[in-house]
């Protein structure tokens, strides 16, 4: 299972760092989440509490359409 805060690869370990990182650039902007086709819908909202736990005021979901 991957997941990806703006374009930073992140483990569980580095979710704090990553919206901490990107919220010193701009302070109250929304996050840009984006996850591998493993995670759950659990799971996105186990990362989202995360985010928000870490100061993040608000998330944005990326999502892409399958190519067939």
């Amino acid at each position: 299972k991957k997941v990806w805060v703006e374009s930073d690869e992140c483990d569980q370990g580095c979710l704090e760092a990553s919206v901490q990182k990107e919220l010193a650039k701009m302070p109250g902007r929304r996050i840009l989440l984006k996850g591998d086709d493993t995670l759950t819908v659990g799971d996105v909202r186990k990362v989202m509490a995360r985010l928000r736990e870490a100061g993040a005021k608000g998330v944005n979901l990326g999502i892409e359409e399958l190519k067939k």
